[in-house]
């Protein structure tokens, strides 16, 4: 199981780099579901419904608590150094979440591990009520785990439609820090390639690094002439 619900997200998770965030998510929910009916395909489950489930329900369980829980110790702010801890629980989306993070897109911290973990308990579902040896459905069972499921997403969502009310939106109508900034700097921002600031006419002759190497060096040594 740890094939489906932590070597794989993991190795999933390096293609933020080469992806939009939108994509990402879209090719995760199939990679889940697939997953799922994999480990809905192994031989030898265990005849348990609990023992035989909670594999694949733990995950999005721990997910959606974690983040209700997160949710109303630090009133729905996503900046907070709390949801560090968020991170480092779903670590198998580590290189994404760490993206996300940096990019100021903290949802998706939390939206990625969700529909992953929710896709590969569909996709087990869908596959293990197929296989003859398929266990009963301990409705009651079901039904409180769903129910838990629904209480934290509500929650969450609960807190922040509060917080919506007292924190103002983006409002400043242009992309530059999501609309929060009332002046766009973003021609003037060093990782946009068609920024305005000033450019050398050819290339640098001086090396930051090694100038500073070479002073420090000297300053070990105790070279105090011209050359330093």
């Amino acid at each position: 199981m740890l094939l489906y619900i932590i070597i794989v997200p993991f190795l999933l998770s390096f293609s933020i780099f080469f992806l939009s965030p939108l994509a990402y998510l879209a090719m995760l929910l199939p990679a889940g579901l697939l997953m799922g009916l994999l480990y809905g395909n192994k031989e030898n489950l265990n005849e348990i419904f609990q023992t035989r489930y909670l594999p694949v329900y733990l995950p999005i369980f721990l997910v959606t608590g974690t983040a209700a829980v997160l949710m109303l110790i630090t009133k729905g702010f996503l900046g907070h150094d709390y949801w560090l801890a968020f991170i480092l629980l779903t670590f198998p989306f580590l290189p994404s979440s760490v993206i996300s993070a940096l990019n100021g897109e903290i949802l998706n911290v939390f939206l990625v591990p969700f529909f992953y973990y929710l896709f590969t308990l569909l996709g087990f579902i869908i596959f293990e009520r197929q296989r003859k040896d398929r266990v009963i459905f301990d409705k009651k069972q079901v039904l409180i785990g769903t129910g838990a499921i629904v209480l934290f997403l509500g929650i969450s969502g609960g807190v922040m439609w509060e917080r919506s009310k007292t924190v103002l939106p983006p409002s400043y109508g242009f992309g530059y820090e999501k609309g929060y900034s009332s002046v766009d700097l973003g021609p003037y921002d060093v990782t946009n390639k068609k920024n305005k600031l000033a450019k050398l006419n050819g290339s640098s002759s001086l090396v930051i690094l090694y100038f500073l190497s070479f002073k420090l060096s000297c300053r070990i040594i105790g070279k105090k002439d011209y050359s330093c």
